[in-house]
C-alpha cells in the first residue's frame, strides 16, 4: 500500500506535536487561569466518550479569523461574542469567557490552535482521559472546552467518576 505524501505529512506534524506536549496539575495556589491543559480522567460510559477525530471537526467549524478581536459576552452581535458552542458527532467545543467580569483580546486561529493542542492532550481514551479545558487570549480569560455528547439522546450525562488531572 502505498501512502499519500499529505497524509505522512500530517502524521509526523501529528508525532512532533504530541511529542511536545507536557501536562501538568493545576494549581490551586493561584486564581488567575493558566496555560495548563486540564483533562479529565473518568470513567465514562463510551456513549459520553468524545472522539479525537470527532472533536478535531468540531474544532474546524470555529469561526476562522487571523484579526485580533475583542472576545465578550454583550454588546455587539459580531465573531467575538460568546459563548460559542460546535457539535461534530460525540465532541463538544465550548469557547466562553472564564471570568465573568471582562473580556479579552485575542483571534480566533489561536483559540482554533490552542483547541487543536487541548484535543491532542486531553482526548485519548487509552490513556483515559476524556476531555478537558484550558485558556488562551492575552490574560487567559478565553476557556475553551472539550467533553463527550451523547449520541444516542438520552437524558443522564454521568456515569462514573470524574477527576481533574
Amino acid at each position: 500500500m502505498v501512502w499519500p505524501e499529505s497524509l505522512i505529512s500530517c502524521l509526523v506534524l501529528f508525532t512532533h506535536l504530541a511529542s511536545t506536549l507536557t501536562l501538568t496539575q493545576p494549581s490551586n495556589s493561584s486564581s488567575q487561569p493558566n496555560e495548563l491543559y486540564n483533562c479529565i480522567r473518568a470513567e465514562l460510559p463510551a456513549r459520553n466518550r468524545p472522539q479525537f477525530t470527532d472533536c478535531v471537526r468540531a474544532i474546524r467549524t470555529l469561526p476562522l479569523s487571523s484579526k485580533i478581536g475583542h472576545f465578550h459576552t454583550r454588546g455587539a452581535n459580531d465573531i467575538y461574542k460568546l459563548p460559542v458552542i460546535k457539535t461534530m458527532g460525540t465532541c463538544n467545543v465550548t469557547v466562553r469567557l472564564a471570568s465573568i467580569v471582562a473580556g479579552d483580546e485575542g483571534t480566533w486561529r489561536g483559540v482554533e490552535w490552542k483547541a487543536e493542542m487541548l484535543n491532542l492532550a486531553c482526548v485519548d481514551g487509552a490513556s483515559g482521559r476524556f476531555g478537558g479545558y484550558a485558556n488562551t487570549g492575552v490574560a487567559k480569560r478565553i476557556r475553551i472546552t472539550l467533553i463527550g455528547t451523547r449520541v444516542d439522546g438520552g437524558d443522564d450525562v454521568g456515569g462514573g467518576e470524574v477527576a481533574m488531572e
